[in-house]
This record gives structure tokens, C-alpha cells and sequence, in this order.
């Protein structure tokens, strides 16, 4: 799952791969993620590419094939780092930034998306399907989380519904099994 970087909140799941919106991405970078083979030699010609698309890593039959040597595989910049935590929907990051820059991640859009750069929030912005944020030059902690705040309510208000439902059921079933047998 580390490798979604979004919580599979809803039922269909969210994957950084498995959207059209992604295929299209790569192949605007001339990668074609459509038709691999799975045979033994089920590596793309062209896999180091993929690096450009922020995949990582490869699992075929032969095993994994690590593409990326950069500690930080989630920023497409060249800045020198590591991660405190790494988990699925929470990024905690060491970064020394040698000039201000707009970091660009590998991390797909979406609003619910929040980052603090040392402890103070951060506006993001989309780039195309992936994000970006601000970084001044320097040492800063990066903590990047997902807020899907309408799953939590979706689940609130199906909560609430769930116990008026039996709630009414229970109220009323004296009155529903009388209603029934005098219909028959």
C-alpha cells in the first residue's frame, strides 16, 4: 500500500496507477504503461523511463527493480533529504533546499492534500495530475497528510441514518404488524 500514497477510503479504492488520467500522463512522457508483456522479459524497453513518472520500483517474475536513487522518490526536484515517516497518507520529510523553489511531487492532485513546512500550512497547486507547494532555501521539516474530510462525513451522516432507521423500525413495529394483519 505504500506505494498509493492515498487511503483506499471508498470502496473503489484510489491508485496511483490504475486511472486513466495516469496511463495518459505517461504517455505524454512516451511511456506505455498499456500492453506489458508478463513473460520473463516482462521489463518495458524503455523502463528507466519510468523514473520521469515517478514509479520507483518494478515487481515482474525476475523480482523487483529498483529505478530511483534518491531517498526522496516522492520529489521530482534534486534536493537532498530523508523521510522521518513514510506511510500511507502521511509524509514526514528532512529537506535541505538549496535555493527557493516550487517542489514538484509524485503525489496526485487533490484538494484534501495538506502541507506544512515547518509547522506552518502551505497553499498547493496543481501540476497537471500531480501537486506542487512553495519551499524557501534551507532546512525545513515537511509534513505532507491527506484530509478526505467528505469520506468522514459520507460516513457520519450514513451512521445517523442508520440508527433513525432502526430506531423508527423498533418505535413503530407494533403498529406496522398490526397494519399488516389487517391488510390480510
Amino acid at each position: 500500500m505504500e506505494s498509493l500514497y492515498c487511503r483506499n477510503w471508498s470502496p473503489l479504492g484510489v491508485s496511483q496507477l490504475k486511472e486513466k488520467e495516469y496511463v495518459n500522463y505517461y504517455a505524454q512522457l512516451g511511456i506505455n504503461l498499456r500492453g506489458v508483456p508478463s513473460s520473463n522479459n516482462s521489463l518495458p524497453k524503455d523502463y528507466q523511463n519510468l523514473k520521469e513518472a515517478g514509479i520507483v520500483a518494478i515487481t515482474n517474475i525476475d523480482g523487483i527493480t529498483y529505478l530511483n536513487d534518491n531517498e526522496l522518490d516522492l520529489i521530482k526536484n534534486n534536493v537532498a533529504g530523508h523521510y522521518v515517516e513514510k506511510k500511507e497518507g502521511h509524509i514526514i520529510m528532512q529537506i535541505n533546499n538549496p535555493a527557493d523553489a516550487t517542489i514538484n511531487t509524485y503525489l496526485r492532485y487533490n484538494p484534501y492534500w495538506k502541507v506544512k513546512v515547518d509547522g506552518q500550512e502551505t497553499k498547493i497547486t496543481q501540476d497537471g495530475i500531480f501537486f506542487d507547494f512553495p519551499l524557501s532555501k534551507g532546512d525545513h521539516l515537511v509534513e505532507i497528510d491527506y484530509y478526505p474530510w467528505p469520506f468522514f462525513l459520507g460516513i457520519i451522516i450514513s451512521s445517523l441514518l442508520l440508527i433513525i432507521a432502526v430506531s423508527l423500525y423498533y418505535l413503530f413495529r407494533k403498529s406496522l404488524y398490526e397494519y399488516i394483519l389487517r391488510r390480510e
